[in-house]
């Protein structure tokens, strides 16, 4: 039952601390300012907020609005997005080294046609929809925005915060894709 193992594969990947998850994004911003994709300002923002001292729920965003998420990083040196924004944030219970929610969510328009997009994929801390096809705990939003139709939310494979960012700049850039494919006729390497 892939549907059922999905579920299990997305809350086996939960089992994850506070100094991971923020160590893994702060690398990653740091590669992005590296590409010059971001202002190297950004990786020492990321910071944490104790949501609940007693509980030890603590919050990875960029720190600085009243948005549940936190403030956007603007990228730049993107050529096929005008205005691109990241969002980064996690919620974690430390105490039992565990990630609650995430989300990593990109807004921008598009180059050639100035059409906005959001592509924003999220871990959900608690069973949403009527179930996994319907509204997977660990999903991608993508549409003109997070709230207007049409909107799509797709199913995906268990990725960290981390990984959805590489997922998801690969999205704007091939350049930094990960795990290019080999030319027709080539050998895998």
């Amino acid at each position: 039952m892939i549907w059922h193992d999905l579920v299990d594969q997305h809350d086996a990947l939960r089992e994850r601390g506070y100094s991971e998850v923020a160590k893994e994004l702060r690398k990653r911003i740091g590669t992005l300012a590296a590409r010059q994709h971001c202002a190297p300002m950004f990786q020492g923002r990321l910071s944490d907020k104790t949501e609940d001292k007693r509980s030890r729920r603590t919050e990875v965003l960029i720190k600085g609005s009243q948005s549940p998420i936190g403030d956007p990083i603007p990228l730049q040196n993107l050529p096929s997005v005008e205005h691109p924004k990241l969002w980064i944030y996690a919620l974690l219970d430390d105490r039992e080294k565990r990630l609650l929610k995430y989300t990593v969510r990109l807004d921008g328009r598009w180059a050639a046609d100035q059409a906005p997009f959001t592509i924003s994929v999220e871990l959900d801390d608690r069973l949403m929809g009527s179930g996994a096809c319907g509204h997977p705990i660990l999903h991608c939003h993508m549409g003109v925005d997070h709230d207007r139709r049409p909107q799509f939310r797709l199913p995906l494979p268990a990725l960290t915060p981390w990984e959805a960012l590489d997922w998801l700049i690969t999205q704007l850039d091939e350049r930094h894709e990960p795990a290019p494919w080999p030319a027709p006729g080539a050998s895998p390497s």
